[in-house]
């Protein structure tokens, strides 16, 4: 039996178990996803990439003030998408890597509460003292727009333009 199990790994359950594990607790933490949970992934860390992306582009067509001059620029969207999520990928591994030196259990899927003591993630049933519920955020959905991914995308689709 765990003394804690964090569910979710994004900057609340993240900063949760590393704290926790930090003054002596058994730790496990539990996520559907790749570590650093929805901003990290998919919201505030890759939008902050693009938006660095652009003021790049910004400040280069304005660098004839300085006497630096450069041809037309051209966007590929692929690298730029490449270089996003090397970014996100970067930093997810980060958190992984701060994870096993702390010596916190890692378990990918969901988590189920199947009583107070015990959750179950793909079957496996995990015990724990207390827990931490830390399961973020997603996408809001609008009446009348349902997401089709084609006309209609939500933040994490637009991210993959």
């Amino acid at each position: 039996m765990k003394d804690l199990i964090v569910i979710g790994t994004g900057p609340g359950g993240y900063h949760a178990a590393i704290r926790a594990a930090q003054l002596g607790l058994d730790v496990a933490v539990v996520d559907a996803g790749p570590a650093g949970g929805v901003c990290l992934n998919v919201g505030c860390i890759p939008t902050k990439a693009l938006l660095h992306a652009a003021a790049e582009l910004e400040q280069a067509r304005h660098a004839s003030r300085f006497g630096l001059h450069f041809g037309a620029p051209e966007i590929r969207l692929d690298e730029l998408g490449d270089w996003r999520r090397g970014v996100v990928k970067q930093l997810s591994n980060g958190i992984a890597s701060l994870f096993r030196a702390r010596k916190i259990a890692c378990h990918s899927g969901r988590a189920r509460f199947v009583d107070p003591r015990a959750i179950e993630v793909d079957g496996e049933r995990l015990e724990a003292r207390q827990f931490v519920i830390a399961t973020g955020a997603r996408p809001a959905a609008l009446d009348g727009f349902a997401v089709d991914d084609q006309r209609i995308l939500d933040s994490t689709g637009a991210l993959e333009l």
